[in-house]
């Protein structure tokens, strides 16, 4: 199971994530309710993206340890990309539009252009043979449904606005 990744977090943010974690991952109490009675389960979450390969298994996102899969999550407010969104920005493109003109670095495109470019051995392209490759993407709360339910779908929200998936074609603004 992967650990949560603590890196440019403080201590007590870190210890609140640790916490929070270990109840994500350990089972919960048994609940006080008949099972009947509920109508579904939601999941919520910042935009953290996490990275698995092929076998589900984790893959490190730290380039200075990427084989470190305990390190399988770039945190929300991990500004990396800040460089990457910059050049996304720069492009002017329509699909900007639905979040506001710009693109955040901690939006997933340009933590996942950031990924490609400093570990692309790791990249789905990759000729380089590697059991550490990336195969799937998830937003944080994506990824918890995925876990909860097996369901390898997508949210609205990370559809729309963390991933940007157009539902027709999209050109540059003049």
């Amino acid at each position: 199971m992967a650990k949560l990744s603590c890196i440019k977090i403080s201590g007590l943010r870190c210890a609140l994530m640790h916490l929070a974690w270990h109840h994500l991952t350990h089972s919960p109490p048994p609940l006080q309710v008949d099972g009947s009675e509920a109508v579904g389960v939601g999941f919520d979450a910042t935009c953290s993206l996490v990275c698995l390969g092929d076998d589900d298994a984790p893959r490190g996102v730290d380039p200075t340890r990427p084989l470190d899969r305990e390190r399988n999550v770039v945190v929300w407010l991990d500004h990396r990309a800040t460089e990457q969104a910059s050049r996304i920005n720069a492009g002017k493109h329509r699909a900007l539009d639905t979040v506001g003109g710009t693109i955040s670095p901690e939006m997933e495109v340009p933590k996942l252009l950031w990924l490609k470019e400093k570990l692309p051995d790791k990249w789905l392209g990759s000729t380089k043979a590697t059991s550490e490759r990336f195969s799937k993407f998830f937003d944080l709360p994506d990824w918890l449904v995925y876990r909860a339910t097996g369901a390898d779908e997508r949210s609205l929200c990370t559809t729309v606005t963390h991933i940007r998936v157009a539902r027709q074609r999209c050109t540059p603004r003049a």
